[in-house]
């Protein structure tokens, strides 16, 4: 639980889309900011689910919630 805990400590947060937008508007003359806005927007993903899993295990290893075959894994890896 310990390792837990210390890894969802580790998650950084969620790039803030808006000001990333208003710094780099999406234009058609450039088509690196629409590159930087939709690899935002999968990193955003990833750390969402990078976060909801951690603190599902946590959750299951406290016995809250059952722990499912896909957390199982994830707490043997």
């Amino acid at each position: 639980m310990a390792l837990v805990k210390n890894l969802i400590a580790q998650v950084p947060n969620l790039f803030d889309l808006e000001k990333a937008r208003s710094l780099r508007p999406i234009t058609y003359n450039e088509s690196m900011s629409t590159v930087l806005y939709q690899e935002l927007l999968r990193y955003n993903n990833l750390i969402q689910m990078m976060r909801t899993s951690l603190q599902n295990t946590a959750l299951a290893l406290d016995g809250i919630i059952v722990m499912t075959p896909d957390l199982e894994v994830m707490c043997d890896s």
